[in-house]
């Protein structure tokens, strides 16, 4: 099993690794399709408030609890995003609808291209 910190085996950027740590990694990635790229108040008390909106009012409440008062830049983590909604049995052409890039990016993560050597060995 992988940590909320480090899901797919890909470490989540501050401060969504935070929020996965303490309201699960869908909390996380919900934060980060609805507000990544751009700077997000965390509220300090419950309520109907866009942080239940988006990840729930059992999630919003523990992050309030742990990062509440805080405004933080919440990243978009286009890779463990695809990894993510791939996981949730998307096709890579909804994803790439989600995410507003191209189904190559999304194949690139999901089946990464073998590496090209740089070199090539001379003998053998």
């Amino acid at each position: 099993m992988s940590s909320p910190r480090k899901p797919f085996g890909i470490p989540l950027p501050s401060p969504l690794a935070d929020i996965a740590e303490v309201a699960g990694l869908d909390a996380a990635m919900k934060l980060s399709l609805e507000r990544g790229g751009a700077r997000f108040h965390i509220p300090v008390g419950g309520g109907d408030t866009e942080l239940v909106r988006i990840v729930g009012e059992d999630a919003a409440r523990r992050i309030s609890a742990r990062l509440g008062g805080e405004r933080f830049y919440i990243p978009l983590a286009k890779r463990v995003l695809i990894l993510w909604l791939a996981d949730q049995d998307l096709s890579q052409e909804k994803i790439a609808l989600r995410l507003k890039c191209s189904r190559k990016t999304v194949q690139d993560v999901l089946n990464p291209p073998e590496a090209i050597p740089r070199q090539f060995r001379l003998f053998g």
